[in-house]
């Protein structure tokens, strides 16, 4: 299946080479390879891109297409792709749908073809077999399908699943509905045919046999009904149409078959949807508008989102024409109104216009509030929990993703309770480095969420807070921040959490920078702004700066935006107190912060601004805005969103008990 996304990427789904992640002479004796068994983004918005696909042996660099070789080579680094939803078997329908959700029907696994993956060499030692599944696709969940290629990097891939286990965010994601086996087709129902009732649902079409509505529940997360469509249309692949038609492609019997909708409600001027549905808002596209009882050229008229569209071609069952420019596009759904003299109607929430490709905002949603409420925030997730500490309390808080849940465990109390921590994941143990108040500075406080204990490592070569840090590899590597609350420092080091070791000497920082954003890609310490010398050298509010600062372990030597002849894009506004910089999609996301008196800030001074780094490009793009404006959050990835917890609204000290999650598809 092919489907372009928003951003004007496209989707495919590539099948699986195995039963269920092992490879078995009766399937072609074929191991997974790098981008099988996944739904794949094909980054087609970028001018970049090329699409050629190259492969090589992990140890030797050596170059292989075979697929035989498919579990030991790597992808040669290059285009421009990523693994959207590991996990499926043979998805050969999908559905992007105007809520910008993707749906997709995945083939199940066959008796007789190949035994379930339980580890890198280890399996079921039995076939397996189950029928098809409807599937919610989201951005790297797993799906239960095994790749025992990306299973060397991602220890989900390597364990099968079937339908019958529960979801655990972060692990594994369950269908939404069982299916007969082979079902193939799916695609959205948009019409307003039959007085809205059908509007929303999946269309579902099994090979040769039965055509079905599935009605969704209102988040679009389960199904709440199941129906079938008679006649049956008894094809492979379906597709709707305008008029509310429903098309399948018969592969059986060669034939395009439609079923037309009998609307016995259509008795006056009807409008019924419009296709496509979404279009660039530099206008110009041609668009075709199915109802009943329209008008002529001369008495008709069309407006999209209020902007009056120009018409071609008006019949009693058809309109044509092009779609308007939208100057100040965003991503709601707008009315498309049809007018015939005096009389109009409505379809309501049918169309929406698409930005400039690769710039399609990501989208904001609310989880229940924190307990209370707490600043300069640290937050991490261990299993299918995330941990938040922070200022004004000592408690160690703890949403549960499964049940939606939060809970604060009076025995869990860190043994420095202050405030501007950094905090690593390691070993399933949450690791608080520095931090400012209560004897926090320079401390390194460990948390084991199996035994709800804090214990003490070897503390920090100075007393710092506010300090930018990140996980590479097995090491966390730390730079900046306070000396025991009080003046920026340039220091760099790297700490063992297997020995509880600290190594100084490294190279320092540029130019010293607390209250900054920390992230990595996996090999180097990235800094984005912060305050420091000239600008907040101590713990007080100010404008910040707009730097970039990267670290290299290999060299020991740092890269800056400051620095005469470096390539490094400074961010597009100066700020501090953002904490972390998440690196999702490929980009680094920077969140919120405040300033003193800096531009685009809010009455409070503080920002809902998110700016995007992308380290191939070098480039800086903004996303959606933050629902609530806020300093001193710690953004942290899970489950494929990143998760904004805490913080102040106000510039200086201010928490609050916001709670909201960012997501892409």
């Amino acid at each position: 299946a092919i489907v372009f996304d928003n951003s004007g990427d496209l989707l495919v789904s590539v099948g699986g080479n195995t039963n269920a992640g092992v490879k078995f002479v009766n399937i072609g004796d074929l191991p997974e390879s790098p981008l099988s068994g996944a739904v794949v983004r094909l980054k087609t918005s970028r001018p970049d891109f090329d699409g050629t696909f190259e492969y090589a042996f992990t140890s030797s660099g050596l170059a292989s297409d075979d697929q035989v070789d498919g579990e030991l080579v790597d992808v040669i680094p290059g285009p421009t792709y990523e693994i959207v939803a590991p996990g499926v078997r043979n998805v050969l329908g999908m559905a992007y749908t105007t809520s910008g959700r993707l749906y997709g029907c995945d083939n199940g696994p066959n008796n007789g073809y190949g035994f379930g993956s339980t580890g890198l060499t280890t399996d079921t030692g039995t076939h397996v077999a189950w029928p098809d599944e409807l599937l919610l696709l989201e951005y790297d969940h797993y799906y239960g399908h095994p790749n025992r290629n990306r299973g060397r990097t991602d220890e989900r891939e390597v364990l099968y699943h079937n339908l019958t286990g529960a979801t655990v965010p972060g692990t594994f994601t369950q269908k939404i509905y069982q299916l007969s086996s082979s079902t193939n087709g799916i695609d959205e129902y948009r019409a307003t045919t039959f007085q809205s009732q059908l509007r929303g649902r999946l269309v579902l079409q099994r090979w040769d046999d039965d055509t079905s509505l599935v009605e969704l529940a209102a988040d679009g997360r389960s199904v709440v009904g199941f129906d079938p469509i008679t006649p049956e249309l008894h094809a492979l692949a379906v597709k709707t149409g305008p008029g509310g038609a429903i098309l399948g492609v018969d592969y059986s019997g060669d034939k395009l078959k439609v079923l037309e909708p009998v609307d016995a409600s259509a008795t006056g001027l009807t409008a019924y949807d419009i296709f496509p549905w979404r279009a660039p808002a530099t206008g110009g596209a041609s668009f075709v508008l199915g109802g009943e009882n329209l008008g002529t050229l001369g008495t008709t008229s069309v407006t999209i989102g209020g902007l009056p569209a120009t018409l071609s071609s008006v019949t009693s069952r058809r309109i044509k024409g092009t779609v308007p420019t939208n100057g100040s596009p965003t991503t709601a759904l707008l009315d498309v109104v049809v007018t015939v003299g005096a009389e109009s109607v409505t379809i309501p929430q049918a169309f929406r216009y698409l930005f400039e490709p690769g710039n399609e905002p990501g989208s904001w949603s609310d989880i229940p509030d924190l307990p209370q409420v707490v600043s300069e925030t640290a937050c991490a997730a261990i299993g299918t929990k995330i941990y938040v500490i922070g200022g004004d309390t000592s408690k160690t808080m703890r949403y549960d993703t499964v049940t939606g849940t939060w809970s604060s465990t009076a025995a869990a109390q860190r043994p420095f309770p202050g405030d501007h921590h950094a905090v690593q994941v390691w070993h399933d143990k949450l690791y608080v480095i520095g931090g400012v108040g209560n004897g926090a500075d320079g401390k390194v406080q460990i948390y084991d969420p199996l035994t709800n204990l804090w214990t003490v490592g070897a503390d920090m070569p100075w007393g710092g807070g506010s300090v930018s840090t990140a996980l590479i590899g097995d090491l966390i590597y730390a730079a900046g921040g306070f000396d025991t609350g009080a003046f920026t420092v340039t220091d760099c080091a790297v700490y063992d959490p297997a020995l509880d070791t600290w190594t100084t000497g490294l190279a320092p920082m540029v130019d010293g920078r607390n209250h900054a954003a920390a992230g990595t890609d996996g090999e180097r310490l990235w800094v984005f702004g912060g305050r420091g010398p000239g600008s907040g050298d101590s713990n007080v509010v100010a404008n910040g700066y707009a730097d970039v600062q990267v670290y290299d372990p290999v060299t020991d030597t740092w890269d800056s935006s400051n620095l005469p002849g470096s390539e490094l894009v400074p961010m597009p506004i100066g700020r501090g107190g953002t904490s972390r910089a998440v690196m999702y999609h490929g980009e680094f996301y920077v969140m919120g912060g405040e300033t003193l008196t800096g531009p685009g800030a809010t009455a409070d001074q503080v920002y809902d601004r998110v700016d995007v780094y992308d380290p191939t490009t070098n480039t800086w793009r903004t996303d959606a805005p933050m629902t609530t404006a806020r300093h001193g959050a710690d953004p942290v990835l899970f489950d494929g969103r990143i998760w904004l917890l805490g913080g102040g609204f106000k510039k200086g000290h201010n928490p609050t008990a916001a709670t909201e999650v960012f997501r892409r598809l």
